[in-house]
């Protein structure tokens, strides 16, 4: 993100990403296959491209568990690459079935926490507002500017809270 900032570039507005090539399936025939896609389209073994790129072979929760390491390391998005040497058919009703699912979670679980946080600035921030408004004896057409905001930013409490907010 520094890099961006260096840049002249907002890091919030960059979503960072991993392409990884995987093939989802029981270890054995999923590792071979992997690894007769990785040697057909690259011409290197296995070992020698995936020492410079993300690949990986196994069940849907063995391809989960290494994507989550991406995941805590700041990744949102990724790009799935189905090593299937004959035909993606197959590949993709298994990544469908077992990945995309457990992989839409935790976007949304982010999302919603990412809600959560904002509004809780957004009502710490009417707070501060408010509280600096009373303590300077400003106007109450400018404390009551800082109380709307504040209820605003509660909108998700019952409504019974939010009146109370208000009317405060």
């Amino acid at each position: 993100m520094r890099a961006a900032e260096a840049a002249g570039r907002d890091p919030a507005a960059i979503t960072p990403a991993v392409i990884v090539t995987i093939n989802v399936g029981d270890r054995a025939s999923s590792e071979r296959a992997l690894e007769r896609y990785v040697g057909e389209y690259y011409g290197y073994p296995l070992d020698v491209v995936s020492s410079i790129q993300a690949c990986r072979a196994g069940s849907g929760d063995q391809i989960l568990s290494y994507l989550l390491g991406f995941w805590e390391a700041g990744a949102r998005a990724f790009v799935l690459r189905m090593a299937s040497p004959d035909g993606p058919e197959h590949q993709l009703d298994a990544v469908a079935d077992a990945v995309l699912p457990v992989l839409s979670s935790w976007r949304e679980q982010t999302v919603a926490a990412a809600v959560q946080a904002r509004a809780s600035r957004s009502a710490a921030e009417a707070n501060s507002r408010v509280e600096s408004s009373v303590g300077r004896g400003d106007s109450s057409e400018r404390i009551s500017s800082g109380i709307s905001v504040q209820a605003r930013a509660t909108a998700s409490q019952p409504r019974s809270r939010r009146r109370a907010i208000t009317a405060s």
